[in-house]
């Protein structure tokens, strides 16, 4: 009977040591996802530091381990190397993640490899099919590139992904005029005007399309836009006064240009009074 005792006596510790250690770990379990779902939220403001330790101690998260490489890449004394180590560990853990993909093609380039970054921008396209963005960043690389032609067919599927998306028309449009596209520019101009009247961008560049055209009226509606939005708008004021230049109407230019003489122009188009 003694010794049916002590075995019963040994399988409670047993099974209390058990219970103990089931819930330590569903514990650890538990803070570890609090841990990496608070630090790894986007929304949160955090930094290289903050994010070290916690990685030391889970460096199977791949959302903590992109959200590292992230930071460090942010930080003023940055470590491009580390930072790709991160990225490319978080890759590994979260190989269909796109996010992880933009934030190592972002790397890539800024330590001097655009092959690389372009890959991995690819990448975040064949995952992300369908998100503007991942196409409008692989445009904009093309273009660094010198893929023109290539770079188009990006912007285009950022636009069909989202059509209200600024940006894509106006860097489509940029491009169009360096691939003598003149008309094709200016429509993308005109349509990022329909969705956004105040862009800037997008006045000045039809209005540099509409001079050279001669149309010197069209062009000075929209210099004339661009400077009542953004009144510092020194290259939009010398336009403005070139093309009032073009017509006679130094009159008209006399406000704006001395403005420019007083910014350190010496040379405009109308003498000055």
């Amino acid at each position: 009977m003694i010794e049916l005792n002590l075995t019963k006596s040994g399988a409670r510790v047993l099974l209390a040591l058990l219970t103990i250690a089931a819930c330590a770990l569903l514990a650890l379990l538990i803070v570890s996802r609090f841990v990496i779902g608070t630090l790894a939220d986007r929304r949160l403001q955090v930094t290289r530091a903050m994010l070290k330790i916690p990685v030391e101690y889970l460096p199977g998260s791949a959302r903590l381990n992109a959200r590292l490489a992230a930071a460090e890449f942010s930080e003023g004394d940055r470590d491009l190397a580390s930072a790709k180590l991160y990225a490319e560990r978080a890759v590994n853990l979260s190989p269909f993640d796109h996010r992880v993909w933009l934030t190592l093609a972002s790397i890539e380039e800024a330590a001097g490899d655009r092959r690389a970054a372009e890959e991995a921008l690819r990448t975040a396209t064949e995952l992300a099919p369908n998100y503007w963005s991942v196409h409008y960043r692989l445009g904009n690389l093309l273009v660094r590139e010198r893929k023109l032609a290539e770079s188009l067919e990006e912007f285009r599927k950022a636009i069909a992904a989202n059509p209200e998306r600024v940006p894509a028309h106006v860097n489509m449009g940029a491009t169009l005029t360096q691939l003598g596209d003149l008309k094709g520019a200016a429509e993308e101009f005109e349509k990022t005007l329909l969705i956004d009247p105040n862009n800037t961008n997008a006045h000045y560049n039809l209005a540099v399309l509409l001079a050279n055209e001669n149309n010197h009226e069209r062009a000075i509606a929209h210099l004339k836009a661009v400077t009542k939005i953004n009144p510092n708008d020194l290259g939009a004021r010398l336009l403005l006064v070139q093309q009032l230049a073009k017509l006679g109407r130094c009159d008209d230019a006399a406000e704006l240009q001395q403005k420019l003489i007083e910014a350190g122009y010496k040379s405009t188009p109308c003498p000055p009074k």
